[in-house]
């Protein structure tokens, strides 16, 4: 079996989604022995190796579409199963057309984008302009289009623009992660994400400021830069502040240290799917304080905990978390690393990708 994994680029920008793809391939294909490729416009070789399973086209203009649609169509060909991981890009959009005239059977794995913050993020005109793609979609697909969601919310969203589709919902699974000899934990609350609005990262700034906490605990927001304009508000938001800091992002190892030896992680997102900074917090260990929007079933009941956009409900959070002792603070962490091992590991996940591929034959 030859399945083809389509994505619009494999970056740090879309670092969540690249990650997924290579995790998920490489396990699946050890297991199963069942071979992969990855298409893509774009490879960002300091965050990703090059691997022999990559094909790299251009479709950055419209020159280089309409050059690069036959080759689209001769890649498709070759496989018998196509995984489109998300829906507004030209790949993605020249990949379903030629899948559904092919008569190949594909998935498309939206990853959040069709949540209603996703898309209303950039502004009306945008928002406009997906709504019309999706009814083009909706109308010239009809029941030949299916779906992954990665969370029940995102199905709920799925559904809204797709009546009567065939939806799979699968979660995301914990990434590999390498065992290390206990770390000593500081009081330090972390971020790792893009700089972007939809991250809600000045409420994040707002609310740490308001608990108070004093110069012995730290706010260390490890952004990728998606967003100038962003960026520069969060740096004058920060001046001044002693125990703030926007750092670059960190991947790997030395992610997975700053992670254990954390208090907490926060995440305040407008609008998300099954995050991976969650599950890789909760798999090293490390508790989440999440926005109530961000759907994972059962996390509040075990030791995750939720909170709302106003800043003095995300302050509250934040002095109740610094003040666990940090006994307390250890054995919430253990339990989420059980839940999350129980419900959201790869050896339990891969099956139902593999079973949906061969199914589909």
């Amino acid at each position: 079996m030859n399945i083809l994994h389509i994505t619009d680029e494999l970056t740090k920008k879309n670092y969540s989604i690249s990650s997924l793809i290579f995790y998920l391939t490489e396990y699946i294909e050890n297991k199963n022995q069942i071979r992969h490729n990855i298409l893509s416009t774009y490879l960002e070789r300091d965050t990703f190796n090059d691997k022999n399973n990559i094909i790299l086209i251009k479709t950055n203009s419209f020159l280089n579409c309409y050059k690069n649609v036959s080759n689209i169509k001769d890649i498709i060909k070759n496989h018998e199963y196509v995984h489109i991981h998300g829906i507004w890009r030209w790949i993605h959009f020249i990949s379903i057309f030629h899948c559904a005239r092919l008569s190949i059977p594909f998935f498309i794995h939206p990853h959040g984008m069709l949540l209603n913050a996703a898309l209303k993020n950039k502004g009306f005109f945008n928002y406009f302009m997906k709504k019309i793609l999706l009814k083009l979609y909706s109308f010239f697909l009809r029941k030949r289009i299916n779906f992954i969601s990665i969370t029940k919310q995102e199905s709920e969203s799925i559904n809204f623009f797709f009546k009567n589709t065939s939806i799979h919902l699968i979660p995301n699974p914990v990434p590999f992660l390498i065992n290390q000899d206990p770390i000593k934990i500081e009081k330090v609350f972390i971020f790792f994400g893009r700089l972007h609005p939809i991250k809600n990262l000045e409420l994040m700034i707002e609310a740490f400021t308001e608990a108070n906490l004093g110069d012995d605990w730290k706010l260390d927001i490890y952004g990728i830069k998606d967003d100038k304009k962003y960026h520069k508000k969060l740096i004058l938001m920060i001046e001044g502040r002693k125990n703030i800091f926007i750092k670059k992002p960190v991947f790997g190892l030395e992610k997975q240290k700053i992670i254990s030896s954390s208090w907490a992680n926060i995440l305040l997102s407008k609008s998300e799917v099954l995050s991976l900074s969650v599950l890789e917090s909760a798999s090293l260990e490390l508790p989440s304080l999440v926005n109530e929007d961000i759907a994972i079933d059962e996390f509040t009941k075990n030791e995750g905990v939720v909170t709302t956009t106003e800043i003095k409900s995300i302050s509250k959070n934040i002095k109740e978390i610094s003040n666990w002792s940090l006994k307390l603070r250890i054995k919430k962490g253990k339990k989420l690393k059980e839940f999350i091992n129980l419900n959201y590991s790869i050896e339990s996940l891969y099956k139902k990708y593999y079973y949906l591929y061969d199914n589909k034959r």
